[in-house]
């Protein structure tokens, strides 16, 4: 298993291309069982990294699994609250013990 960040993994691909050795660090994220990728979305992928990111997740469909945790950046908003409780809040039961007429 390797875990690393988005913005790890594709810093290191883009600094082995000016020394030619990309296809050595790519068997590095393509050899494990599992691959864990975080943070992945929360910038855009700008110049090269589209490519490399697209090379490894094409190596890793032979040989293992990649996970990529999702994170919103932005949580999903409550439901609106109702001032009025629900119809089935409002019934009143009879209290035990009260007299019925």
């Amino acid at each position: 298993m390797l875990y690393t960040s988005s913005h790890r993994m594709l810093a290191q691909l883009r600094a082995v291309r000016a020394d030619q050795s990309v296809e050595r660090r790519l068997l590095r994220f393509s050899s494990p069982n599992l691959l864990i990728v975080d943070d992945l979305g929360l910038r855009p992928l700008i110049g090269d990294e589209p490519v490399d990111l697209y090379e490894v997740i094409r190596q890793r469909t032979e040989h293992g699994s990649t996970a990529c945790p999702g994170r919103s950046t932005r949580p999903a908003p409550w439901p609106p609250r109702s001032p009025v409780p629900p119809e089935w809040l409002r019934r009143r039961t009879p209290d035990v013990g009260s007299e019925t007429s």
